[in-house]
């Protein structure tokens, strides 16, 4: 019926014996034997083909330069540790500002590592690292499917590039890919382990490894804790497994080795130098976030950093999509449980348990979200292999390719894919916040899919036949193969088009990081021994001019607590200068990001008019004192950086730099690069078009051409993305004068269009405001 049957392409999902579908379509057929384990893969060509598409997604959407700074002070605390022969590294020495020391900050087997590996191999044996980490991620996934016999299915490869996606921020260039790691082999170990102890099989090894991990991971990053939660959520499920689903509860004599290995596990936490005092300062640290006792210093710091956003501040990362997904796999799961699980495990705790306890932490922070899809997928896996295990599963073959069910798995992903791509065009119908109407928007759609389908399963099973999602049937996996193919050209696609801010699909380093601009300071500020810096860029300035040079803050952040607050204000141009005024320190350089609008604005703008802008770079702008003078050649230092910039939104911030400090020659510049490098989507075109009738105002200005100056002006308005209506509403007034000057008044059709589009643009002004 469906015309799959007879396609080669799927010879081997279907044994010779299927009964005819043009005959029988629907529900109602008697029930046959199950089927049988070998004949549950896919082809071994499609299996090859998804993970071709895999390893595709994962080198081009992880072809990324180094991100932030974290990376670069990493290094140079492992550098210190080597150095000086100590595991315990000094917070207060990379600042001339004021910095603490109380804070623990304990992550010296991923520091020290990363140190060596640079020394070793530059930043290639890095990028390489990190694409181990992530094979080494897949591979155990990999590793757990093919003991639960899913390896050579379609949904189980889909599965895996979701996982790919959904844990993106944990494969960063700093010690959260370790952690990646340890928490995809900690949720391993554990259902490795509760698998072997199903089986009949030696568990304790798993045991041991659950111990040497937490050991290790302790000492190499602060999200240890939240494996250490996982443990405590994990052990939670399966006391409730003992008391309400005893079917799923672990066996007598797996009870007590586990709980030791807990135990064990806890000890773990404190083999690092600080002891028990790190997990304290964790504990609390966590307390106080809850409870809402921070410090200013704290919660400034904690509100300011990107990472800390929650998933619905960040749609780019598609982060809501995935927690879809996954939450209407999991109540289909839980559904299939109820009513195919053991006679007394209807209802899996550790499961449900783990699943509610890192989704919600999925939504809180960017920085978690790589916490919850391991144990998603683990735990996952897990229950399929307890239903694939139960004789009751196995449907009768001339049932598994309902067109019923075709129509709705296939319904619901096409709404899943419309309903999230266009969310933020429907919170737009709103009035109320637009981050909460997304959430709740989010929220809605991923409960009313989940809803839909449960609900949707629930029947189907109902009806005895044992029809459902998890035996193999010819169109699911051709919709496995396509959801994957959808997903990997999509995330590609991105990766190349529409990088993260200051990114670019290839290798090297950020615009986050003052590359360009260290190398002027070295040969143009030899010896300088502090400079004003943002957040962003202190740590790529420790690693490279400490300890010659001292910064004034870098995205440690905790040493700077005492000040975050204010320094987040003066950031964000809400303070002003006079922030500088508190330190004793007068340094004569101040490096300044091209993305931070608001505080170039400041420089600009200071009445003391005490800052000039020494030098552009790439990514940021050296401000030097007033009277400051370079040699004749520090202006034509590095003179074609701008033809290699990689990033359209670096460019637009260079142009806008330009413009307002009234640096023409350098917004003209960038035009050019951005003419042939970034035009060719329609929104690059637009976009360059908008940046050229700007530059066709300020020309024709300089030439007196006003009329001209006012139609190249009005362009920029209908482009609406750069456009300046105070300049605007200026050349509007000098017409008009004009044309009282020559003895025209609101009779006369100019002068009345005129006045009519200043009018109109006083309210949109007023209307924005």
């Amino acid at each position: 019926m469906l015309g799959l049957k007879a396609n080669p392409l799927f010879s081997g999902i279907l044994p010779a014996n299927e009964v005819d579908l043009s005959e029988h379509n629907e529900i109602g057929l008697a029930p046959t034997e199950p089927v049988p384990s070998e004949k549950q893969n896919a082809p071994l060509w499609v299996t090859l083909l998804q993970v071709v598409l895999l390893v595709v997604l994962i080198g081009i959407r992880y072809a990324e330069p180094v991100g932030d700074g974290d990376l670069f002070w990493q290094m140079a605390y492992g550098k210190y540790m080597l150095a000086h022969h100590t595991l315990i590294p000094d917070h207060t020495i990379y600042s001339w500002t004021p910095a603490d020391n109380p804070y623990i900050y304990c992550s010296w087997v991923a520091e020290i590592s990363l140190y060596l590996m640079h020394q070793l191999g530059g930043l290639p044996l890095l990028f390489a690292f990190r694409y181990s980490m992530i094979g080494l991620t897949v591979g155990l996934l990999f590793l757990f499917a093919r003991r639960v016999g899913w390896h050579r299915r379609a949904e189980f490869w889909l599965m895996a590039t979701w996982f790919i996606s959904a844990s993106y921020v944990g494969t960063i260039l700093k010690p959260e890919l370790f952690s990646l790691g340890f928490m995809s082999a900690q949720a391993y170990l554990l259902f490795r382990f509760r698998l072997a102890v199903d089986r009949g099989e030696k568990f304790r090894p798993y045991l041991v490894g659950l111990v040497v991990v937490m050991a290790a991971w302790a000492n190499t990053h602060g999200v240890f804790f939240f494996g250490l939660t996982a443990l405590v959520v994990y052990a939670a499920g399966e006391l409730l497994n003992l008391l309400f689903s005893p079917g799923l509860a672990l066996k007598p004599e797996a009870r007590l080795p586990f709980w030791l290995a807990l135990v064990g596990c806890g000890l773990a936490a404190f083999l690092t130098p600080y002891h028990y005092h790190f997990v304290l300062q964790l504990f609390y640290e966590g307390l106080s976030i809850v409870g809402g006792s921070q410090s200013a210093g704290d919660k400034a710091a904690y509100q300011s950093l990107a990472a800390h956003l929650p998933i619905w501040k960040a749609l780019a990362f598609h982060f809501h999509q995935y927690m879809a997904l996954a939450v209407v796999l999991a109540g289909v799961l839980c559904v299939w449980l109820g009513f195919f699980g053991p006679a007394r495990g209807k209802v899996d705790f550790v499961f449900l348990a783990l699943n509610l306890w890192f989704g919600l932490i999925f939504t809180v922070y960017l920085r978690s979200t790589f916490y919850w899809p391991p144990y998603f997928l683990y735990s996952s896996l897990y229950l399929i292999h307890v239903l694939r295990g139960n004789p009751r599963v196995g449907p009768a073959w001339s049932q598994l390719n309902s067109v019923l069910d075709f129509c709705f798995v296939t319904g619901s992903m096409a709404a899943l894919i419309a309903y999230f791509g266009y969310i933020e065009e429907l919170a737009g119908w709103f009035r109320s916040d637009p981050v909460e109407s997304v959430k709740w928007l989010t929220l809605g759609g991923i409960f009313g899919l989940a809803g839909t389908s449960v609900l949707y399963t629930a029947w189907r099973l109902s009806g005895g036949q044992g029809a459902g999602f998890l035996e193999p049937r010819h169109w699911l996996t051709a919709l496995a193969v396509v959801a994957q193919v959808f997903l990997c050209v999509k995330s590609s696609q991105e990766a190349i088009q529409k990088p993260y801010a200051a990114s670019w699909c290839g290798f090297g380093i950020t615009y986050w990081n003052p590359v360009d601009e260290v190398e002027f300071l070295k040969k143009y500020h030899p010896g300088i021994k502090t400079i004003i810096n943002d957040y962003d860029s202190g740590g790529y300035l420790i690693w490279k001019l400490f300890p010659e040079t001292k910064v004034m803050i870098d995205p440690r952040s905790f040493p700077y607590r005492k000040f975050w607050a204010d320094y987040i204000a003066y950031e964000h141009g809400q303070l002003g200068l006079e922030f500088l005024e508190r330190f004793p320190d007068k340094p004569e350089v101040s490096l300044v990001s091209l993305k931070n609008t608001s505080l170039w604005r400041s420089y600009l703008k200071d009445p003391k008019k005490e800052w000039v802008p020494g030098w552009i770079g790439t990514a940021y702008v050296i401000f030097v004192r007033r009277g400051f003078t370079y040699p004749k050649d520090a202006a034509e230092f590095m003179p074609h950086r701008f033809e290699t910039l990689r990033n359209a939104q670096k460019a637009f911030q260079l142009y806008q730099f330009g413009m307002e400090s009234n640096l023409y020659e350098t917004s003209w510049a960038v035009l050019e690069v951005m003419k042939t490098r970034f035009n060719s989507t329609p929104e690059e075109k637009r976009m360059v078009a908008n940046l050229q009738a700007y530059k066709d105002t300020i020309v024709n200005l300089q030439h007196k051409n006003l009329d001209t100056a006012i139609q190249a002006q009005e362009k920029c308005l209908e482009y609406g993305q750069f456009f300046n209506a105070g300049l605007l509403l200026e050349m509007y007034k000098l017409r008009l004068a004009r044309l009282k000057k020559e003895g025209k008044n609101e009779t006369d059709p100019l002068y009345r269009e005129t006045l009519e589009r200043a009018q109109n643009l006083i309210q949109m002004a007023n209307s924005r405001s």
